[in-house]
């Protein structure tokens, strides 16, 4: 474990106290390394809001980690995989997915649903979605619609992330 990972876990005042030993006497003596311990084990043994602290772990970890990690949550513990999943991935990671699975769910939605969630996205997002759809008008599908309010355009974006990553 590197040093510097090991006393960023630590309290500001244990860090404080660990480097001033360090400093002083070279080594940390046995009484400091028993209350690091102490402290480490008190506050990461029993994990509270794991689904926000394994996301922002998650949000932190190379892909390649960080695909390994979410392989094993996902055959582990499928409703935490489930929860992680709405929180770590937004609409626009859409065309990192699967287009497999993309386009599975994307064909059991209705066009309101999918234009909706289009509103709020970016070029490349809509790009990616008419390239599924190459036959509909995403334009004239949008304005049939209309005006649409922010969270209906986010709650339907979320609805379907929750759904691709529900598909497997």
């Amino acid at each position: 474990m590197n040093l510097t990972f090991f006393v960023s876990l630590l309290s500001e005042e244990l860090r404080t106290k660990y480097y001033e030993e360090i400093i002083k006497n070279g080594q940390v003596k046995e009484e400091l390394w028993k209350e690091a311990c102490e402290y480490l084990e008190k506050r990461y043994r029993a994990i509270f809001n794991v689904e926000e602290q394994i996301t922002e772990l998650l949000r932190n970890l190379e892909d390649v980690e960080k695909s390994r990690l979410m392989m094993t949550i996902q055959e582990n513990n499928i409703y935490l995989f489930n929860k992680i999943s709405t929180k770590l991935f937004s609409f626009e990671d859409i065309i990192n997915m699967d287009k497999y699975r993309v386009k599975t769910v994307l064909l059991t939605l209705d066009m309101d649903t999918i234009c909706k969630a289009i509103i709020g996205a970016s070029q490349r997002v809509i790009d990616y979605i008419q390239n599924i759809f190459p036959d509909i008008n995403f334009l004239e599908e949008r304005k049939k619609i209309g005006s649409i309010q922010v969270d209906e355009i986010l709650r339907v974006q979320d609805k379907i992330i929750d759904e691709i990553n529900n598909k497997y």
